[in-house]
Parts: structure tokens; C-alpha cells; sequence
């Protein structure tokens, strides 16, 4: 009995916290400090695990990678990979962890959750002469549209979304249709909150943003105003969301680049230089890789989830009519070539002789891409169509089966879990985009679940 007193005497004079258990909030934030999401675990009471012992404890469901932090009392943990929309997350820690001073936690389990919300839809919308920028609740059909600028002459140009969804960076020309500024404006904002410009030089054309999958960063293409009306080559320029501009990314005397493409994980960027005729693969390094592809005319390229392989659409004016292809380049490695060497092939299941084939779209799980199939029939209302392929099997078919006649479809994008697709729909004899025909549809890769989601609308895309 009087080993027992001084036992229990000695671990109260050290302060032993057995037997507590772990007090804590969860807080889960779409974008944390750095623009990602981010999931917060704040211990009260004084009453903090020992890091390595939280971390090594530390479970979410459903399991999803990432990286740990601190600040204070707080455990900071950041996915690496997107979350699912409106899915119940699960963050476990087991009991029995050691504290930071001394003892031990209960050993009884603790258990925090959090819901994301659902998935949301942006579009463009023309009204009048202005086209603005609309979003929708989440809502099956887009029944809570709003509307996020209110322009009553200038256009929006196009758009980009912040890895966790809470901003819009989007291009926006000026009154003479030639200058072009950058402006950010939130998917939710606050009551009377107005869009903020981030970027305007005088007598510049800055379109096509692109939110880096890191969120600190954005890439735009920069143009010079020339006289008559027209512009310069373009220039790959960086800008951070807040409005700093960086230096560029691929810019200076007689350095041009378009149609930049992020890897997955924001690694690498890969874009299309027009002085060199080549693909330019930049790694934040050295200079750019270069895939040098002479003769070629591309339309579009996309790059799939790993890096490794590129579906490029290109002209071909060999034949008596414009036509045009997709190739194929992947990337082989071996121990004779460290920097690995980019090969091209054809695609001769998708390159028929009756069809174009262009605007390649890989999905992020990289089994599957999309392109646009157009019929090369004659008259001017050729009909289009959004089809998958897999680039291992050769396998092809339509996304959805049973189109009507005389409807085309275009402006496809694949949900970031690639479960879904958003394409527009309008009639063939009526092929600008952005007509009062023009709609937006939503449907499962795999041709099923279908629902319109806007009337009058295109150029929409995911917002998780």
C-alpha cells in the first residue's frame, strides 16, 4: 500500500495526464492558408499529443494522402490529392497517445467529421452585348443560378477555378475589344462584395488564365495591342491570386508560348512554343524540354494525369480539304536516356478518313480521353459529336447514343473525379457557341444521368 501512494505521489508531482481525454475542435477549410484545402485539429485544455505520436495516429476516411504541419496546438493536415463533393469525411485518433510534457491520453478513441459541399457549375452567359459570369447552388438543373458579374458591355473571355473552389480568376475585355484585364471574384460572395481587378496594363491583351494545382500561382497568356486591331505572339506571364506579378514563365525577345497545360500535382507545364515549331516542357528549373515537332500545326493538346503522355490535335492540309488528326506522344525512359524521349504516333481507330477528330481532353484518372468528332460531309452544318476513347485498348464510342439529328455538341470538360461530363448542345445549323440555342448538359461517362443544367449558356466547368 505505501509502494502504491508513492507512485501515485510521484505522478501527480510530474503532472500525469492519464485517464484526460483529448479535447479538440475540427475545423476543415476548401482553402486553407496556401490555397488548398485543408484540414485543422485544435487541442484545448492544454492537453496536445506528442506530434509524431498524433501524426502516426492520424486517420481519415475516406483515405486520402497528404502532408502534416503545426501551428501552436493545432495539427495541420493538407490533402494531396482533391476531395470528393458532397462526401462525409471521418478524421480518427486512436486513444492512449502520449502527451506532450508527460502521461498519457485516454484510451478511448476520438472521432471528428466534416461534409463537402456539393459540386457546383460555372458558365459563361451572353446578354446583350455583354457575356457574364454565372454559377450554380449545387442544385440539381441549375434552378439557383446567380449571376457573379454584372457587365453591360464588356465580355468575359474565359475563366479559371482555385483548387479549392472558393475563387474565380477570370479574363475580362475592355470596351474596344482588344485590351483584356484579369479580375478575381469569389464562387460565394459576401453581400454587396464586388469582382477585384488584378491585373490591367495599358494596350495588353491578358487572356487565358490558369490556376496552378498548387493555388499560389497562375499563368496567363500576354499579348501586345498592335495597330489595326491586331496582337502580338503571346508570352506565358505569372501572376499570384493577391495581384503580384511575377516574372514570366516563358517570355522575352522572340520567346513565345500558348496553350498551357498544368501536370497534375503543378510539376510541370507543358505549352506550345510557335517560333520552334515544338512541345515545351518546363519543370521550374532550366530551360524547357522541347519535343520538336516540324510541320505540325496544332489545334489543342492535352496532357494526361501522370505527365507522361500528350493527345495533340493538328492540322493536316496534305489532302484537297483542311483536315484534321490526333497523335499521340509518350514519354520512354530507359537506362540509356534519363530525360526519357517523346515518341509520336498515330491514332488510326480515332484518324478515319470520314471524320475530323480535335479537342482532345484526357480524364483525371487517365484511363480514358475525350475528342470532338466532326463529320466532313458537305454544306456548312456538319454535325459534332463528343466521343471517348481508351488510347490503350482502341476503343471508341460516343458519349451519348442517342443524340438527336441536326444537334452538334462541344465544350466539354470531365468532372475532377472523371465520373462526370459537362458539354454544350446546340443545333449544327447554328454552330457559334454562345447563341440562345447553346446548353449546357451534364452527364456520367458512361451515357447515363443525364440533365440539362442552363439555357443559353457554354465554356462551363466544375467547381468542387
Amino acid at each position: 500500500m505505501a509502494g502504491l501512494l508513492l507512485v501515485l505521489a510521484f505522478l501527480l508531482v510530474l503532472g500525469d495526464k492519464a485517464g484526460q481525454p483529448l479535447s479538440a475542435s475540427l475545423t476543415y477549410q476548401p482553402e486553407g492558408a496556401g490555397g488548398l484545402p485543408q484540414v485543422s485539429l485544435t487541442f484545448h485544455n492544454k492537453v496536445v499529443p506528442v506530434q509524431a505520436a498524433l501524426e502516426g495516429s492520424f486517420e481519415i476516411t475516406p483515405n486520402i494522402p497528404g502532408d502534416f504541419g503545426w501551428k501552436d496546438s493545432t495539427l495541420l493536415f493538407s490533402p494531396a490529392v482533391r476531395l470528393e463533393s458532397d462526401t462525409l469525411y471521418r478524421v480518427r485518433v486512436r486513444g492512449g497517445l502520449k502527451l506532450i510534457g508527460a502521461g498519457r491520453s485516454a484510451y478511448e478513441q476520438a472521432e471528428w467529421s466534416f461534409r463537402t459541399r456539393p459540386a457546383r457549375i460555372a458558365f459563361l452567359k451572353k446578354e446583350g452585348q455583354a457575356i457574364n459570369l454565372w454559377i450554380t447552388g449545387g442544385a440539381p438543373g441549375g434552378s439557383e443560378a446567380q449571376a457573379l458579374t454584372f457587365e453591360t458591355r464588356r465580355q468575359v473571355l474565359d475563366f479559371t477555378v482555385s483548387p479549392g473552389g472558393e475563387r474565380l480568376i477570370y479574363s475580362l475585355s475592355e470596351p474596344d475589344g482588344l485590351e483584356a484585364s484579369l479580375w478575381l471574384v469569389k464562387t460565394a460572395p459576401s453581400p454587396g462584395e464586388q469582382p477585384r481587378r488584378l491585373l490591367y496594363e495599358p494596350a495588353i491583351r491578358a487572356t487565358a488564365p490558369r490556376w496552378s494545382p498548387g493555388g499560389d500561382v497562375l499563368a496567363y497568356e500576354r499579348r501586345l495591342v498592335l495597330g489595326g486591331g491586331a496582337f502580338s505572339q503571346p508570352q506565358l506571364w505569372l501572376i499570384q491570386p493577391d495581384g503580384t506579378s511575377l516574372a514570366p514563365l516563358y517570355g522575352g525577345s522572340e520567346r513565345y508560348g500558348t496553350g498551357l497545360n498544368w501536370a497534375t500535382g503543378g510539376s510541370k507545364a507543358f505549352f506550345w512554343e510557335p517560333n520552334r515549331k515544338a512541345l515545351g516542357i518546363f519543370n521550374f528549373g532550366d530551360e524547357p524540354a522541347w519535343k520538336p515537332l516540324p510541320g505540325v500545326i496544332p489545334q489543342s493538346f492535352s496532357v494526361s494525369p501522370d505527365g507522361r503522355a500528350v493527345i495533340l490535335a493538328r492540322y493536316d492540309y496534305s489532302g484537297p480539304t483542311q483536315r484534321q488528326f490526333l497523335d499521340y506522344l509518350t514519354l520512354k525512359t530507359d537506362k540509356n536516356l534519363p530525360g526519357g524521349e517523346w515518341q509520336v504516333a498515330d491514332l488510326p481507330f480515332i484518324n478515319q478518313g470520314e471524320y475530323n477528330a480535335y479537342s482532345p481532353g484526357w480524364s483525371p484518372k487517365g484511363k480514358l480521353a475525350a475528342f470532338l468528332r466532326e463529320s466532313t460531309g458537305p454544306g456548312p452544318d456538319r454535325e459534332t459529336r463528343v466521343w471517348l476513347f481508351e488510347p490503350e485498348s482502341g476503343k471508341t464510342w460516343p458519349l451519348v447514343a442517342d443524340l438527336p439529328g441536326e444537334t452538334s455538341q462541344g465544350g466539354y470538360q470531365w468532372s475532377p473525379d472523371g465520373q462526370k461530363i459537362l458539354y454544350e448542345q446546340f443545333p449544327s445549323s447554328r454552330l457559334k457557341a454562345g447563341n440562345k440555342e447553346s446548353e449546357i448538359w451534364e452527364i456520367s461517362y458512361d451515357g447515363t444521368a443525364k440533365q440539362k443544367i442552363a439555357s443559353g449558356a457554354f465554356g462551363a466547368k466544375w467547381v468542387y
